[in-house]
């Protein structure tokens, strides 16, 4: 499988965020698990990588908003919901090219982040998925460096 290069969308995402982090106190759940992530085939990073930044669009960031004008965060969301959607766009043209599979592995791992998500309370559960960006963060941009 060929690596994909998002260099600078990625790092701008990380950029963006690192300036304004909503703080997430509950530090007893974790819905990004290392175990996720670990011993995973890159096929099924890519595909987990690729639900989760879909779930992000569909779910944290469109829900967000109100708390993001709260913290006065909003353009710095805007912008990180634009480039997540440069990354999903990037990924899904991978999809499309059979570059990235379907793996039922990564199906089965992005499914234990959303049951994690769904036992929360709803604004628990946006800040903690919002708190938890930085290893979204580091995850892509360990496995879309280029080698």
């Amino acid at each position: 499988m060929q690596m994909v290069v998002f260099s600078s969308s990625l790092f701008l995402l990380i950029f963006l965020w690192s300036t304004e982090q909503p703080m997430d106190h509950n530090t007893d759940i974790r819905l990004l698990q290392q175990k996720l992530h670990r011993n995973a085939s890159c096929a099924e990073r890519y595909h987990l990588h690729y639900c989760l930044v879909d779930f992000y669009l569909s779910n944290i960031f469109k829900e967000y908003c109100t708390k993001a004008e709260e913290l006065g965060i909003s353009k710095q969301l805007s912008t990180l919901a634009n480039r997540f959607m440069v990354v999903l766009q990037n990924l899904h043209h991978c999809k499309v090219q059979k570059r990235l599979s379907a793996v039922e592995c990564s199906k089965g791992k992005f499914c234990i982040f959303k049951q994690e998500f769904e036992k929360l309370n709803p604004e628990v559960g946006l800040t903690k998925a919002v708190g938890e960006l930085d290893i979204l963060f580091g995850w892509m941009k360990t496995d879309f460096r280029p080698h």
